[in-house]
């Protein structure tokens, strides 16, 4: 039996089932009332029976049908193909020539001077003054308590059932199908191909050559020059210019007090501060100028000279055959059992246990804290300073202009010209083609199953089957 009409067959049988149990509970008479008194005897155990029923089964046909494919060919065709020729052709053109001419001429330009200007200014000092004050602060102490509590432990208890498993099992079968199999024929065939060869050429052409010639150029640049200096007395805090209160040399300080651990303590140093001018300088640089120069050489050029030759080519062609083969397929068929499963069950315990819980108590202290409090002072002290002042010169600068020359000069143009001509070559078109196959259809059949049902009488009560009597539910339950 084909394992698709599997689910049909158990569908049917448990409907037969069902109908064949109201039938036989009332005996061949039809379907009786209540019953008046008791069961004078007890029920009989049901009893294996098979029953037939009518089952529609989907069997596989061969038939034989056209389809139309599209295959590929080839043809040969004539078209009309461009070869590339280069021609050389001389033209005429002005050209123009631009030359750097030097120009000295007078501008006025403005100079900046730094001037040192000494200032009195105001300036606060801030001094670090340790203070010391009570203040009440909390500690928290971690006290550890004990404490009982009821706890639920589960524990994992093992038991063991039986239970009703469905095993399928595959059973195969040999079927024989027809199939088409393809094989790859190799085929000789002779062309003509086309065959270009690269012929070098020998050619005599005017080519204009720039020589390269350096000419010296003299230009002027500004640069910063030192011209003097002087010293200035500044104000600065303890610390900054050296690595503890022993420095020496040209930043050591004079006077002051750095020994104080507090505050931003003021020191007098000496700097020394110079001063810039700028200058002209004159400087040579060289430049490169390319000059044209024409003159005529050979030149070997490469050309295409088609050669056709005929070749033999192997081409693989498709070859039909057919075959009939045995094929295995599987069909499942199922199997029920009894087996003993041990599942875990979870039984729950109730203990009692001491806690050791950590709880935080506060206690409160009073403690001395010293706190540094900045004091400010206020000192007037002289600083230098330095301001531009602007001052008005006229120096000489030396520009280069640009001038142009135009002239005529004669140029090679290398021209591409198209050359059209005949050639041949293979082309593939598609073109649909009708061939007959094996195609399987499946045809429904209705045959004749024996399937299980399982009957039994109860004497007396109208009771079937079971021994469920007049309480009997469900959806082909007997009216009354």
């Amino acid at each position: 039996m084909n394992w698709k009409s599997l689910p049909v067959v158990l569908l049917a049988g448990a409907i037969l089932t069902v109908a064949s149990t109201e039938t036989s509970a009332h005996g061949p008479g039809g379907f009786s009332g209540d019953c008046g008194s008791p069961c004078a005897m007890p029920c009989a155990a049901p009893y294996p029976m098979t029953q037939k029923v009518l089952v529609t089964e989907y069997r596989p046909e061969q038939y034989e049908a056209t389809r139309t494919v599209l295959r590929t060919f080839s043809k040969e065709e004539k078209f009309t193909a461009y070869k590339c020729e280069v021609v050389p052709t001389p033209k005429k053109q002005m050209v123009t020539y631009y030359t750097s001419v030097p120009k000295t001429q007078e501008v006025p330009v403005v100079r900046w001077e730094c001037v040192p200007t000494t200032e009195e200014r105001v300036v606060s000092r801030w001094e670090c003054v340790p203070t010391t004050e009570e203040r009440a602060v909390s500690r928290w102490e971690c006290v550890p308590t004990t404490e009982e509590r009821v706890v639920v432990r589960w524990e994992c208890v093992p038991t063991t059932e039986e239970r009703v498993v469905s095993r399928w099992e595959s059973v195969p079968t040999t079927v024989e199908v027809p199939v088409v199999r393809w094989e790859c024929v190799p085929t000789t065939e002779e062309r003509v191909v086309s065959r270009w060869e690269c012929v070098p050429t020998t050619e005599e052409r005017t080519v204009t050559r720039w020589v390269p010639t350096t000419v010296p150029v003299t230009t002027y640049v500004s640069r910063c020059v030192q011209t003097g200096g002087h010293y200035e007395c500044r104000e600065v805090p303890c610390g900054g210019y050296g690595g503890g209160h022993g420095r020496h040399g040209l930043f050591r300080h004079h006077g002051g007090d750095c020994d104080s651990p507090c505050g931003p303590m003021m020191t007098t140093i000496s700097v020394y501060v110079p001063t810039y001018a700028m200058e002209q300088v004159p400087v040579t640089t060289y430049r490169t100028v390319c000059q044209p120069v024409t003159e005529k050489v050979k030149v070997t050029v490469p050309q295409m000279v088609e050669k056709k030759e005929t070749v033999k080519v192997t081409v693989n062609r498709m070859v039909e055959k057919k075959e009939t083969v045995k094929v295995t397929r599987c069909q499942m068929v199922e199997k029920k059992e009894t087996v003993k499963v041990t599942i875990p069950r979870m039984v729950e315990k109730k203990e009692t246990v001491k806690v050791t819980i950590p709880r935080m108590v506060e206690k409160k202290e009073t403690v001395k804290v010293t706190i540094p409090r900045m004091v400010e002072k206020k000192e007037t002290v002289k600083v230098t300073v330095n301001r531009m002042v602007e001052k008005k010169e006229t120096v000489k600068v030396t520009t280069c202009e640009t001038v142009p020359q135009t002239k005529e000069e004669t140029f090679t143009v290398y021209e591409t010209k198209m050359t059209p001509y005949e050639a041949t070559r293979m082309v593939c078109y598609t073109a649909p083609v009708e061939e007959k196959y094996m195609a399987t259809r499946w045809i429904p059949t209705t045959v004749e199953r024996e399937v299980p049902v399982m009957s039994g009488y109860c004497g007396g009560c109208g009771d079937y089957g079971y021994g469920y009597g007049h309480h009997r539910g469900g959806l082909f339950r007997h009216g009354h």
